[in-house]
């Protein structure tokens, strides 16, 4: 009988499965630990493994469900992502959002310092930085950056800011 690969032809499929092979049964250091911190307690009780290694007793019983729930595979031992279901996020009204780029768009050089003075706004001025960094990234503040036109070719280019050595 033939046998039909439906990915045969999928670009970099095959780079994709070896990591999947290679991180599908990862078991880290701290989950041999545990492991092995596990055998110790069965071995010399609740007592010794106290004084031992400084865990708490529900630790032990929490880390023996997580083994019991994978079936004996270390991999349930494996330490879990520790951040925040909901991260916070940053509340900014938007008549401040339209002020600063209304100034950023008259005044592209205009640094959080003056803006927050501007403004006259209650927050900090890292706050207005913060601002300012994310509406870069969002692409909402025109960039600072001066083109010159090539005139053979007619491309723009970027034009490189010269420095000024101060010789004293």
């Amino acid at each position: 009988m033939r046998q039909f690969n439906k990915f045969k032809d999928t670009k970099g499929f095959v780079t994709i499965w070896e990591r999947v092979l290679r991180f599908r049964y990862m078991i880290t250091e701290q989950a041999k630990e545990r492991c092995r911190i596990l055998a110790f307690w069965e071995r010399h009780g609740t007592e010794a493994t106290k004084e031992a290694f400084e865990i708490s007793h529900r630790t032990l019983f929490r880390w023996q469900k997580k083994l019991k729930a994978k079936n004996g595979q270390l991999e349930g031992l494996n330490a879990l992502s520790q951040a925040p279901n909901r991260r916070r996020k940053r509340k900014v009204e938007e008549n401040i959002l339209k002020k600063i780029i209304e100034l950023r768009t008259l005044y592209p050089r205009l640094g959080k310092e003056k803006i927050h003075t501007l403004l006259k706004y209650t927050g900090s001025v890292s706050t207005i930085g913060r601002i300012l960094s994310d509406l870069k990234e969002k692409g909402s503040l025109p960039s600072g950056k001066k083109f010159s036109m090539h005139a053979n070719t007619g491309r723009l280019i970027e034009r490189k800011i010269k420095k000024t050595k101060f010789i004293l």
